[in-house]
């Protein structure tokens, strides 16, 4: 019963249900403790061309290969979860330079093709990476949203981009 409260169907990773469940409470954890906690949210460019010119099933294994990139990429003291559509977010606890394990993440995301009815297709992702220090309204809500306007960023400086709020 669980699984179906917390899993989403498509990808077999956390929905964003679990995420506002579990994260707030890392992020009330990561306030108590005075601890830092990232948050990253991305989504697939031009996802919405990928559903008209190829097809909804080929969004739909674009979406599936981007969880199992996931899967492979996540650490133990981190957190992914299909956020909606084709969005994603991931909340990382302290440990180790994160900037480096959000680029390595988006490295992966950006240069894995998946193969659609024999063809390659390769994503652009655009990912937008803050810390809770930065965050005025010390809540996930406020945290999902300055990593928000990270991602505006890196579409508005041509996609396929990664920001970083420091």
């Amino acid at each position: 019963m669980q699984e179906l409260i917390y899993f989403d169907g498509l990808t077999n990773i956390h929905n964003r249900r679990y995420l506002e469940f579990q994260g707030e409470k890392w992020v009330k954890e990561a306030v108590d403790r005075k601890e830092r906690l990232y948050c990253a949210i991305f989504d697939i460019d031009e996802f919405k061309r990928i559903n008209d010119q190829i097809g909804h099933i080929a969004g739909d294994e674009a979406i599936k290969n981007i969880a199992i990139l996931l899967r492979e990429n996540i650490e133990e003291n981190m957190m992914c979860a299909r956020y909606g559509g084709d969005e994603f977010v991931i909340l990382a606890r302290a440990k180790g330079n994160y900037e480096q394990v959000f680029r390595q993440l988006f490295e992966a995301l950006t240069l894995k093709m998946f193969l659609y009815n024999d063809e390659e297709i390769k994503l652009g992702i655009s990912m937008g990476v803050c810390s809770l220090e930065r965050v005025s309204t010390k809540n996930l809500k406020g945290l999902i949203a300055l990593a928000d306007d990270a991602l505006y960023e890196s579409k508005q400086n041509g996609k396929n981009k990664l920001t970083i709020i420091r």
